[in-house]
């Protein structure tokens, strides 16, 4: 009984490797999913932005052939403040752009008109077996610059200053 079992669970392993690895280590047949969120927050000068109507109300977007496009964004509440001053886009979204559009450049929209959108350039690495067959983000930034970063936990937040 116990040799049945032993020769299942070899023999299941082996068909797992079989169909789930690659015959080819230098490419990927598939690409695994990335974290789901881009965070960020937005300061102006040393201080937090936390009117909820104004950060309820920004928009990212990126223009493909001369015409705007926009991509969800929306709040969390930062659990040490209970402000919903924690913003994301959904990587998944950001991949999707840049793998079939090539896209790279976004911009910040504010609701307020004295404030003059902001340009983002965010890039991920293609999937390979050097980054585990993920998209790996590779660079952000904001008006040409890194942004500085604070973290929950694993996540990185990205910082965006005014």
């Amino acid at each position: 009984m116990v040799n049945k079992i032993l020769i299942s669970v070899i023999a299941i392993g082996l068909i797992f490797q079989i169909v789930c690895c690659k015959k080819n280590s230098n490419s990927c047949d598939w690409a695994a999913p990335p974290y789901a969120l881009v965070l960020f927050q937005l300061y102006k000068g040393e201080q937090l932005v936390t009117d909820s109507n104004f950060l309820a109300s920004l928009k990212l977007y990126y223009y493909q052939n001369n015409q705007k496009s926009y991509i969800p964004i929306q709040g969390i509440i930062n659990a040490n403040t209970s402000d919903t001053n924690i913003f994301y886009a959904s990587r998944v979204m950001l991949i999707n752009v840049l793998s079939t559009l090539k896209v790279k450049e976004y911009y910040l929209e504010y609701p307020d008109s004295s404030w003059v959108p902001d340009t983002l350039f965010i890039d991920y690495l293609s999937p390979s077996p050097t980054t585990g067959c993920q998209y790996k983000l590779n660079e952000i930034m904001f008006n040409k610059s890194t942004p500085p970063t604070d973290s929950i936990s694993d996540q990185l937040i990205y910082i965006f200053n005014k």
